[in-house]
This record gives structure tokens, C-alpha cells and sequence, in this order.
């Protein structure tokens, strides 16, 4: 066996395959693989040729640009300028890369001429009015504050400079008491005098004691048939009255064990009318001689 190759290759878009009518030579075997390597071959060149002209092209677009050395390098060599505020043009140690603020005198501080130097001599630039109207001074600024006296408060400005602020007007009288025919008048509470520990402030003004010093009271008093009760305190339940109420005759007594039950089980209260639900609302009553419930009689009107 040997290498084929070729410098030349012909793409095919088809390709021979053996029959089985066909001799079995060398050249009709490797004519389906001479084929193969040949599409092979062609389609190879025409991707590299491709890649290339596109590379080519990239590097024709990128001579257009810097490279990130180049961009640092060209950054460097632009002057890095600083601002520095003086009241006079230096005369050594001048730097060319250092705009200098030259404080002029017609509006305090407000007012700046700007210089830079520049082959030599000092080039003007312009002049630059910063406006600080909006802001406060430090004399205008409060930075702390202290009690001189009851009455008087001492500030410290922001530039060392004090000043005091006395608080006036807060001295009031007493409340004046109001008459018959006068109301009174708003103010402070009147001092109580000495042993005025158990009155109060009348809206009069003056400190008195109340009319009704009497806190000692009785037990109610119950009513009856013919004359009605009296209000006081409720009477002490004596011992064995826990199951009884307190009637309206100021007495403790039992609950009369009478009346109407309406549930679907006999009650225990053998003194009531038991209204039976589980057999449709029928009445009944306690028998006591055979002790048993029975049906109350239809009564028609």
C-alpha cells in the first residue's frame, strides 16, 4: 500500500460504490476512497482561505485602534492640573500644571483671577466669582450652647464669638377664683397654707374641705307590701345561704323550684312542667304516686 495525496483535489458530490458485477482491482477499490479524501482536501483549503480572509481583515481594522499600552502611554503625558488658591503669583517652585486662584479684593473672598504659567510667563485665564449667598458663615453658625444663669442662655458661634439670649415674660399669677356672677381666671394653683393637707381647690380659688366628710354607711333597707326600700350596702350572706338570692325585702332566700322545661329528657326538678321535645312538644307532669311523667290532658277553649 502507499500515501496518496494531491495538490489539486476535485470536490464530487457523488461518489462510486462497488457492484457486485465489479473485478476485485486496486483501481476500482480505491477510487471511492481517492474521492472521499479528495472532498475532504478541497473543503479544507476553502475554510482555511476563508479564516485567513477574515483574519486580514480584523487586522486591518484593528491598526485603526490602540493598543491598551498605547492608550496608557498617551494618558501619561497629559498634565495633571491641580487648583491652588493664593494671595499672590509665586515667585519660585511654579508649577505649569497648577491654575492659581489669585484672591482679589472687591468682593471679600468671593472673587478669584485665574493664572497658569506658561513658557515662562503667567498666562491669564479669566476671573471666577464663587457664589457662597446661599451658605452661612461660621459666624453665622451655632455650634454650642450653655445655660449662663435661670434666665439667660449663652451661644458660641462657629468662629469662637459668643452671644446671650435672656428669656423674659414667664411670671404668672394665680388662678382667680370664680363668683356667682363672674367666671375666673387661668393661672397657677395657689399655694396651700400650712395644715391644708386634707382640703381641696375650690374653682373659687380658695382651699376648703368637702361638704360630705361622712363615709360611713349603712345596710339597705328592704321593701315591703306598702312602702318602698332604702339604698345602702348589701347584707352580709350569713353561713348556708351559698345556693340563695337577695330579694327585694333585704332577705336571703330560695329559689322556688317551679316552672316550665322545654328538653328531650325528663328533668330531675320534679316541680316542673316538662315540655317532652323528642316526642313533638308533648306536655307533661311528675306523677308522684306512680312516679312517672305522664301527658298532660287536651284543654279546648
Amino acid at each position: 500500500m502507499k500515501d496518496y495525496t494531491t495538490d489539486n483535489p476535485v470536490f464530487s458530490e457523488s461518489i462510486k460504490i462497488l457492484e457486485t458485477t465489479d473485478p476485485g482491482h486496486a483501481d476500482r477499490v480505491n477510487v471511492t476512497t481517492q474521492q472521499l479524501l479528495e472532498n475532504t482536501l478541497f473543503l479544507y483549503q476553502e475554510l482555511r482561505e476563508r479564516i485567513e480572509a477574515v483574519l486580514s481583515g480584523i487586522a486591518s481594522d484593528l491598526e485603526a485602534y490602540y493598543t491598551s499600552e498605547e492608550v496608557d502611554e498617551k494618558i501619561g503625558v497629559i498634565p495633571k492640573f491641580k487648583i491652588e488658591v493664593v494671595d499672590t503669583l509665586p515667585a519660585s517652585e511654579i508649577s505649569e500644571a497648577t491654575v492659581y486662584l489669585l484672591k482679589s479684593g472687591a468682593e471679600s473672598q468671593n472673587l478669584y483671577t485665574e493664572y497658569i504659567r506658561a513658557n515662562g510667563a503667567w498666562e491669564k485665564l479669566g476671573t471666577q466669582k464663587v457664589d457662597l449667598s446661599g451658605y452661612s458663615t461660621k459666624a453665622d453658625t451655632v455650634k454650642g450652647a450653655a445655660m449662663k444663669d435661670a434666665k439667660t442662655i449663652t451661644f458660641t458661634r462657629g468662629d469662637g464669638t459668643t452671644f446671650d439670649i435672656t428669656v423674659t415674660g414667664t411670671t404668672y399669677g394665680n388662678m382667680k377664683g370664680a363668683t356667682a356672677s363672674a367666671a375666673g381666671g387661668a393661672g397657677l394653683v395657689p399655694a396651700p397654707a400650712a395644715g391644708a393637707a386634707n382640703r381641696y381647690l375650690r374653682c373659687d380659688g380658695q382651699w376648703g374641705v368637702p361638704p360630705d366628710t361622712n363615709t360611713t354607711y349603712g345596710n339597705m333597707r328592704g321593701a315591703t307590701a306598702s312602702a318602698a326600700g332604702a339604698a345602702g350596702l348589701v347584707p352580709a350572706p350569713p353561713a348556708g345561704a351559698q345556693g340563695k338570692f337577695f330579694r327585694g325585702d333585704g332577705t336571703y332566700q330560695a329559689i322556688e323550684n317551679s316552672g316550665v322545661l322545654a328538653s328531650a329528657t325528663a328533668p330531675s326538678n320534679t316541680n316542673l312542667l316538662w315540655i317532652d321535645t323528642s316526642k313533638g312538644g308533648i306536655t307533661k307532669y311528675y306523677d308522684a304516686s306512680s312516679k312517672t311523667w305522664k301527658t298532660t290532658a287536651a284543654v279546648w277553649g
